[in-house]
Parts: structure tokens; C-alpha cells; sequence
């Protein structure tokens, strides 16, 4: 009865942040913004640094992922908690389509946990964008693009 109430709980959101993009779906994303970066700055830069700009994309991409996964599995781990904790009888009121569902509750029990979802989500992405952003600065700290470009990647 827990997984079949969690799995009803799951939104498509939920279940896309988990889903991987394939290599060939990243390197095509990652290409076209290095290539918009590359024409936003209008430097020359060695190759190297494209390079390596390319792999810290491709590093928070994958980060993205493990993110949404880290906070999916805190989810369905806490959510299961709660729902441990109850009765039988009061489980079977949380059941979706059960003959015994109470919506009301149903209702306001995922309220909470899409609420506890969406802080957690939220706090795990601060700190990815705070590690994105620290890469990209010692990325462009390494090869003295803020001395060339006012809009460089800064700590």
C-alpha cells in the first residue's frame, strides 16, 4: 500500500528529474553554449579552456541529475516514513482509488510532503549553482579571462 500511495504522489516533474539526458543530448547542449558563450565574449581563448569549459557543463549536467535523484530518494525515504507509522485502517485511507480513501487527507498529506519536496529541491540547487559557479570562476581565474572580460565567472 505505501509504494502504490507514493508512486500516485510522484508528479511528472519528479519523475523527469531523474531522467538522463543521453551523451548525444549533453554534448548538443553543452556545444551550443559554449558556442553562445564563445560569441557573447568575443575572445580569443586557448582551445584548452573551451575544453575545460565544456567539461563543467557537462560535470552540472550530470550533478542536475544526481540532485534530483538524491532529493527524489529523500522523498519517497521520508514519505514512506510517515506512512510506516500509521495503522492499517489508517493507511487504507491514503490508498488513491481505495474504497476507504479519504481525499481531504490524502490531499493534505501530499500537500505537505510536495512541500517538503520543492524545499529540498530547492536547497539542493543553491548549493549545485554555488559548486557550478565556483568551477566556472577557478575555470576562468586559471586562464585570466576577468582581466579581459568584465562579464567573467566570479566567486
Amino acid at each position: 500500500m505505501i509504494d502504490q500511495i507514493i508512486a500516485d504522489s510522484l508528479t511528472p516533474e519528479m519523475q523527469r528529474s531523474v531522467q538522463p539526458l543521453s551523451k548525444a543530448d549533453q554534448l548538443k547542449v553543452t556545444e551550443g553554449m559554449v558556442a553562445e558563450r564563445k560569441t557573447l565574449m568575443g575572445l580569443t581563448l586557448p582551445d584548452e579552456y573551451w575544453v575545460q569549459y565544456q567539461a563543467a557543463l557537462m560535470s552540472f549536467l550530470q550533478d542536475t541529475l544526481a540532485m534530483g535523484e538524491t532529493v527524489l530518494k529523500k522523498y519517497k525515504d521520508d514519505y514512506s516514513a510517515r506512512l510506516s507509522s500509521l495503522e492499517t485502517d489508517e493507511l487504507r485511507t491514503y490508498v488513491p482509488d481505495g474504497p476507504e480513501l479519504d481525499r481531504s487527507k490524502a490531499a493534505a498529506l501530499n500537500a505537505l510532503m510536495l512541500k517538503r519536496y520543492y524545499n529540498w529541491r530547492t536547497v539542493a540547487r543553491k548549493e549545485g549553482l554555488a559548486a557550478h559557479l565556483s568551477r566556472m570562476a577557478e575555470l576562468d581565474r586559471r586562464f585570466g579571462v576577468c582581466e579581459r572580460y568584465a562579464g567573467c565567472w566570479r566567486n
